[in-house]
């Protein structure tokens, strides 16, 4: 087997973390969004956080999945890497996080 298909886990796992690490950024800057633009003493700071606590717990999660994605790719265990951010893209798209910490 020549060298390039044998690094073929290892930059397809490089470019799923960063996948990862994008979507992450952009729940961080969602939050950021959505508190920058609803400054208004009309509307309640609660109301402004729970518009926002979405985008929060969903980007919590993902940097709990990033952070532990980049600890497997460290070690090279690429397969692990594909899981977890696999899974936690598509855990951060269809759950709804303020639903699931309510309820605890």
């Amino acid at each position: 087997m020549n060298n390039t298909a044998r690094n073929t886990p290892g930059k397809i796992a490089l470019i799923l973390f960063l996948v990862l690490v994008a979507a992450t950024a952009w729940q961080y800057i969602s939050v950021y969004q959505v508190r920058s633009q609803l400054i208004s003493p009309l509307i309640p700071a609660s109301t402004v956080y729970e518009i926002s606590k979405e985008f929060l717990y969903s980007a919590i999660f993902l940097s709990v999945a990033a952070l532990a994605s980049s600890i497997f790719f460290y070690f090279k265990r690429y397969y692990a890497v594909f899981i977890i951010v696999t899974l936690a893209l598509i855990g951060s798209r269809f759950l709804h996080f303020s639903n699931l910490i309510s309820g605890l």
